[in-house]
């Protein structure tokens, strides 16, 4: 599967436009489509989403760094308008990703003195 991006640019009759195209499964993305948003940025952050959601629905049939069912693509927060909620989210977020470093950090640093041991 190959997730292809434009370059955002302004279009005729809308702000901006980012075309979009998943190539190698069958999914809605197969042709060009193009995703609007109010400047370039947002147009392709909003193309961004729309990539990650129609990997998602492909995810049992892919490998990613020898992982099955795993796309490797950028996880989104859900947009709060509340700035201090959104802060809030981001929070939890960095928190909980930050426990997942340690974690495997600490999982593989065993798993290095067990191969040290082994070989000692």
């Amino acid at each position: 599967m190959v997730v292809t991006l434009s370059v955002p640019k302004p279009v005729r009759g809308w702000d901006w436009g980012c075309a979009l195209q998943s190539t190698g499964l069958d999914t809605a993305w197969r042709r060009p489509k193009y995703v609007f948003g109010i400047d370039g940025l947002q147009a392709l952050e909003l193309a961004m989403r729309a990539a990650a959601q129609a990997v998602e629905r492909e995810v049992p049939k892919l490998v990613w760094l020898d992982q099955a069912g795993e796309p490797g693509m950028p996880q989104f927060l859900p947009f709060v308008p509340l700035p201090k909620e959104q802060r809030r989210f981001k929070a939890m977020a960095e928190r909980e990703a930050m426990k997942g470093c340690r974690q495997l950090e600490r999982t593989y640093k065993k798993k290095l003195a067990g191969q040290r041991r082994r070989r000692g």
